[in-house]
């Protein structure tokens, strides 16, 4: 069975859905066209990265963005990291990742200018020309879990706090941009243009049962894209079958919910024969020991007797 962190990297290779989740949730604008965005191969972005540490979890997410600045074309690199749970190394991670992504794009333009020979004799040393420039990095860290995000947002959070007041104008801080379910309202989620605001807005309350029972009944999830679907159930570990309809590949959860609901009706009944069968034993065996003991056996002789009645229990 495939685990979160495979089906958030599978949902998020839908380029609408990385562009709602940019403009909607980050942006708070439609800044991303799905349509101009394109894979990144961050092998060779990040070649140093994975020469020193091959062992280290690599980027997620990257794609760059084609975005429309001041009347003309420019790039943007997107990146997305998926958290299940805390983690306190986040912002040096980020801020580890956006530094060798830089280093990265240093690298392509000096082997580029060294090839094209554009550099002057004071430019050869850096590799760069006053023209030369960086495409911005912005790397976006989801936390999927409805827990509240206790832990740092920043570099300076991850330090003393004593020392980053009296140094606080010294110390570059690095913060993270973070999008928590927890910190999330139903109306920024309902406003998204995909129908990724229904995982959003389901694993936001899947500790609340109240809820969970209402989207049970939510007309909402009676047809849904088959990649969401599975999200929702492995992300927040229902386990219910996923048909995929005849139209599009979608699903219909509430059926699945259904039959699940109905398994759990009948598993509850059985359950209930066998305990009021054991209550009803019990009663009876308690009267049979007090007939006993009233009519002159000792209470060890009346326990035996009883038990001998009515046998073995199971």
């Amino acid at each position: 069975m495939p685990n979160t962190d495979h089906v958030t990297k599978d949902l998020l290779k839908d380029d609408h859905i990385f562009a709602d989740i940019f403009n909607n949730l980050f942006f708070k604008n439609k800044v991303i066209d799905p349509d101009r965005l394109k894979d990144m191969n961050t092998d060779e972005i990040l070649v140093d990265y994975h020469k020193l540490f091959s062992t280290e979890k690599h980027r997620d997410i990257m794609r760059n963005a084609l975005i429309r600045h001041d009347g003309r074309y420019a790039y943007l690199y997107l990146g997305i990291e998926n958290q299940n749970e805390i983690d306190d190394t986040m912002p040096a991670r980020v801020m580890l990742y956006d530094a060798l992504n830089y280093h990265g794009q240093m690298k392509i333009i000096r082997n580029r200018n060294k090839e094209n020979k554009s550099l002057s004799k004071k430019e050869y040393l850096s590799g760069f020309t006053k023209d030369d420039r960086l495409i911005p990095v912005i790397t976006l860290v989801i936390c999927w879990s409805p827990e509240k995000w206790t832990g740092p947002r920043s570099i300076h959070d991850m330090m003393d706090p004593k020392m980053t007041e009296r140094f606080k104008g010294y110390i570059p801080d690095y913060p993270m941009n973070l999008i928590s379910l927890n910190e999330l309202d139903d109306e920024t989620i309902r406003s998204m243009e995909t129908k990724v605001s229904l995982l959003f807005e389901f694993l936001k309350y899947s500790n609340n049962s109240q809820k969970v029972r209402e989207y049970r009944r939510d007309k909402r999830f009676e047809d849904i894209p088959y990649e969401i679907a599975r999200s929702i159930k492995v992300m927040s570990d229902i386990d219910i079958d996923l048909e995929k309809n005849d139209q599009g590949g979608s699903v219909n959860m509430c059926e699945g919910w259904k039959v699940l609901l109905e398994e759990e009706k009948n598993e509850g009944r059985t359950e209930g024969i066998s305990i009021g069968k054991t209550e009803e034993r019990k009663e009876s065996l308690d009267k049979l020991i007090r007939y006993f003991m009233n009519n002159g056996r000792s209470e060890e002789e009346a326990i035996r007797e009883a038990d001998i009645v009515f046998g073995d229990p199971s």
